[in-house]
């Protein structure tokens, strides 16, 4: 396994679970902006290095898969 302790979410069965868009915004303060875009920007960086130090290729790609949505969070947080 890895090293941060984070683990991909995951529903009974060991099937991810599946995204949820939603379309209703969530109003942030420009503070609140700056502190959930340096959370996204620290959980991207801790898992980079969980992917790299991972040998399981399973929970490799359950990572990856986390790495994408909070990618996606960032791209959203910091359009605005």
């Amino acid at each position: 396994m890895g090293t941060s302790g984070a683990q991909p979410f995951e529903m009974p069965g060991g099937e991810p679970s599946p995204a949820k868009p939603t379309t209703e915004p969530i109003n942030l303060s420009a503070d609140e902006k700056a502190v959930l875009s340096e959370l996204l920007e620290a959980e991207r960086a801790k898992l980079l290095v969980e992917i790299r130090h991972t040998d399981s290729r399973a929970y490799k790609q359950g990572l990856r898969q986390r790495l994408e949505i909070v990618e996606r969070l960032i791209s959203r947080c910091c359009q605005a």
